[in-house]
């Protein structure tokens, strides 16, 4: 290309030249015409300005929009604590449950008789004395109580 800036300054001016001027005037008929091309024949036009920018919201809708946006806010908050608190729930339920088992599980070997021999926590065995052999039982009807349906 020999002009190379002819190309540059059209490609610049090509946005400037789409933006055109809006006409008003009135035909032979008396019938007003809006058009971006000027009358043909030197008839007598104005320039129409460009409508005016969008307006902004009034403080009215911006309160109310605030208000929508609080709403929303509260309402998501709700639901995130709702399903935390099924979630306490559900992990509650589940420690209830295992506590059911374990305790139907002890209550089970206790009744077995008073010479089985039971596991300390240091990994030796050895009897339970009829009195403790007898608090651990009442403990686990409590547990049984207390966290079995």
């Amino acid at each position: 290309m020999k002009h190379p800036y002819i190309a540059l300054v059209s490609l610049l001016l090509l946005p400037a030249l789409t933006i055109s001027a809006t006409y008003q005037w009135k035909d032979e008929d008396g019938n007003t015409v809006y058009s971006q091309v000027p009358p043909a024949g030197g008839q007598a036009a104005r320039k129409v300005p460009p409508p005016p920018p969008p307006a902004t919201p009034t403080e009215d809708a911006q309160e109310e929009l605030k208000a929508l946006q609080q709403r929303l806010d509260d309402q998501r908050k709700e639901r995130q604590d709702e399903a935390q608190e099924r979630e306490q729930r559900r992990a509650y339920e589940e420690i209830r449950a295992d506590n059911c088992r374990k305790a139907r599980e002890n209550m089970q070997r206790l009744q077995q008789g008073p010479q089985r021999l039971f596991k300390e926590n240091d990994g030796s065995y050895r009897r339970y004395t009829v009195e403790e052999r007898n608090e651990k039982i009442r403990t686990a009807r409590e547990v049984i109580e207390r966290d079995c349906d």
